[in-house]
């Protein structure tokens, strides 16, 4: 990051510097770190939205907020120097500014996980469509590989066994949303893009018990697992109608699993230790 001690600290109110303020390449690059390992955080509960759609309420785990409170968190000084003149005195031109600026760097890390995410099931891109689907795991290896520092240089395999049940509901039920939008129509999933179809239903999702995510997650991960076998490829994927499970499907496995509870079960959400969903 520049220091910040030897920068030119704008003038609060220069004419034109909030709309045509250039962003310091390594804020910018610290910007593009924070969102790209927002993205991949498998508890978010939108991936775009900053307010819900049925109350207007706040959403807390959402890239924007958070990135935006980590720029907030910052000493003066550092917001001075390396944000648009007037955003350290709240000034609204200048926070628009931010984010906007959050908002078009996020759109490029949504993009690239969405590719990563359809790997094998695009016509375009990493691999054939003449080849298997990977599995699940193998996507998430390849998409923390790509998308995380953190995980560039990790061999697959010790990074396949350190994969969280989290992650492998929240990456499945990626994959299996984004399926469903590509089979669709446009007059079917009507004027929303991917993201926003995700981020409503993920908001319905939140009004359900821990009990009812459990039950729908392990049926969208054994969705998952029926679609990308290892074997089907992309024109063996489309036969498929696929959908998400439907509430009569979950209430079905809820009571199939209160009424045989599964002795030494080991499948994903066995353990699941955070929220899902």
């Amino acid at each position: 990051m520049a220091d910040a001690r030897v920068a030119t600290i704008l003038p609060a109110m220069a004419p034109g510097t909030i709309r045509n303020f250039n962003y310091h390449p390594d804020v910018r690059a610290m910007i593009k770190n924070s969102l790209q390992e927002c993205v991949l955080h498998p508890t978010l509960h939108a991936y775009g939205r900053t307010q819900t759609v049925v109350t207007l309420g706040h959403i807390a785990l959402t890239p924007l907020v958070i990135v935006k409170a980590e720029l907030d968190a910052r000493d003066t000084t550092w917001k001075q120097v390396f944000l648009p003149p007037g955003y350290s005195a709240h000034q609204p031109e200048a926070i628009t500014s931010v984010k906007a600026f959050i908002r078009e760097l996020l759109k490029y890390e949504k993009s690239t996980m969405a590719k990563l995410l359809l790997v094998g099931l695009k016509a375009r891109g990493r691999g054939s469509t003449h080849d298997p689907v990977p599995r699940l795991d193998v996507m998430i290896v390849g998409l923390l590989q790509t998308m995380s520092p953190e995980h560039e240089l990790q061999p697959p395999d010790e990074l396949r066994s350190a994969i969280t049940s989290t992650q492998r509901i929240r990456f499945g039920y990626l994959r299996v949303q984004m399926v469903i939008q590509r089979q669709q129509t446009p007059e079917e999933n009507g004027v929303h893009s991917i993201w926003e179809v995700i981020d409503r239903h993920l908001e319905s999702l939140r009004r359900k018990s821990a009990d009812w995510k459990v039950a729908f997650a392990r049926l969208v991960l054994s969705l998952d697992a029926q679609l990308f076998d290892g074997i089907n490829t992309a024109r063996d994927v489309r036969a498929f109608e696929v959908r998400m499970p439907s509430d009569k499907e979950v209430a079905t496995e809820l009571f199939a699993r209160a009424q045989a509870p599964e002795v030494n079960d080991e499948t994903p959400t066995t353990h699941v230790q955070e929220e899902i969903f």
